[in-house]
């Protein structure tokens, strides 16, 4: 699917004066139209502009009969066209776009309701409409629609939705997610991709949805702050296609993890359990399960695992695969550092995040010595208590040379001289990036 990246769109007063006194003609680049983020492959245009913009082009481009379109499909992201939605609907340029994404736009049940009725969406597989204030009007005024049944793909993530009822039968990719659903949701089968993240389903709305072979057919599927909870009832049989599954904060602790992993995961690769209470017990339920043996990202980030937990994770066959581990926050020492450094069971990583624990100095020359880490790439070190001596030894390690990105953030014990050094020795020393769960 594609994604893109945020933009900022001119005054729409201005750019509707600026087109009416000279609009570019159809030969001229999209550039002067003001579209940002082009991409064009395989014959398919992607790129973002404003939805004024958008419709003079297609405005100009229809009053030119011989001019012809050099893409066979287009996918846009457009930005203030709120007040232009009836004038969107009606553009014939809509009938090459295969990919529409008008989140932020907070076009409401009218801009819902025009957007329904435009004759040019026939060709419309996939639509991005978060934060856009539908609610149930709206997204009754869209499930109308005769071109709604053909989507592929819909996003329709924060729109203060009470309950979906929709006929999508070739729909392959939902996203409901910080919508008030609560927990008599009920969904299509047959979903490759499902998000429902902060729905407000329970214990009880997330068993319905795994009774009712929800997930049979999922690749990936996210539960994330859902207060799912530490009971045992969505403990299922075997999720024999998911690859990606993100149950972070929802207070799983170790019963829950108990559940997770006495179910079959057999494809599974990215698993996130972040935020969910769980202590040493738990980690030691991950490492012995053999549900888990194909995840190669694991992210246990702001879980009271300790450093017992950290060993029993890292030494464990079960999880032999894994090559990016996220340990942020999980009250991690030196001492702990110090013995994974010499379990000999880190060779395989990749990426490590080892951000807010209380890791100084001799952790951090623990890891520089550790041989097995030559294959890491990323290395995140945020909210530490690196000092010079850390630093040092990170960068006349023997092992490191394939470290691309060391994420200092916030070391205040870090003097300036040191992060200057980082940063030229390693591609990203950035002192600059956020903290990530």
């Amino acid at each position: 699917m594609a994604r893109f990246p945020s933009y900022r769109a001119p005054s729409v007063a201005d750019l509707r004066d600026e087109l009416a006194a000279q609009p570019p003609g159809p030969d001229a680049p999209l550039e002067e139209w003001g579209a940002q983020n082009i991409v064009i492959r395989d014959g398919v245009m992607s790129c973002s502009l404003s939805g004024r913009a958008f419709i003079a082009f297609g405005e100009v481009c229809g009053s030119h009969s011989a001019f012809h379109i050099p893409y066979s499909a287009l996918q846009v992201r457009l930005v203030a066209v709120q007040p232009f939605m009836e004038e969107l609907a009606r553009c014939p340029l809509l009938e090459r776009v295969r990919l529409l994404d008008l989140s932020g736009n907070r076009i409401g049940e009218r801009g819902a309701k025009a957007l329904a009725n435009s004759p040019h969406l026939g060709r419309l597989r996939e639509l991005i409409l978060t934060r856009n204030n539908l609610g149930g009007a709206g997204l009754a005024a869209l499930r109308e629609a005769p071109w709604f049944g053909q989507l592929r793909v819909l996003e329709i993530a924060e729109n203060n939705l009470t309950k979906w009822e929709a006929r999508t039968p070739k729909l392959q990719e939902l996203d409901l997610s910080r919508n008030p659903l609560g927990p008599d949701l009920v969904l299509p089968c047959g979903l490759k991709r499902l998000a429902l993240s902060a729905c407000g389903l329970g214990i009880r709305g997330a068993a319905r949805l795994t009774e009712q072979g929800c997930f049979a057919d999922a690749l990936d599927v996210d539960l994330s702050f859902n207060d799912i909870g530490a009971e045992d009832r969505c403990a299922a049989t075997g999720f024999p296609r998911l690859r990606k599954l993100n149950l972070a904060f929802n207070d799983l602790e170790d019963a829950g993890v108990e559940a997770l992993a006495a179910a079959e995961f057999p494809a599974l690769e990215s698993l996130n359990l972040a935020g969910n209470r769980i202590a040493q017990q738990g980690a030691a339920l991950l490492a012995e399960s053999h549900a888990f043996e194909a995840v190669h990202e694991l992210n246990l980030a702001t879980n009271p695992i300790g450093d017992a937990g950290a060993f029993a994770l890292v030494a464990s066959e079960g999880l032999a695969s894994l090559r990016r581990l996220n340990l942020m926050n999980c009250e991690l020492s030196d001492a702990g550092i110090h013995r994974l450094a010499r379990s000999g069971a880190l060779g395989g990583l990749q990426s490590l995040s080892l951000a807010w624990n209380a890791l100084g100095d001799a952790g951090i020359r623990a890891l520089a010595a550790c041989p097995d880490l030559a294959g890491l790439h990323n290395l995140d070190l945020i909210g530490t208590w690196l000092r010079m001596a850390g630093a040092i030894a990170l960068i006349e390690s023997p092992h490191l040379g394939n470290l691309r990105s060391v994420t200092l953030g916030d070391n205040h014990r870090l003097p300036a001289d040191a992060v200057a050094l980082i940063r030229d020795h390693f591609v990203d020393g950035s002192r600059s990036a956020a903290p990530r769960g």
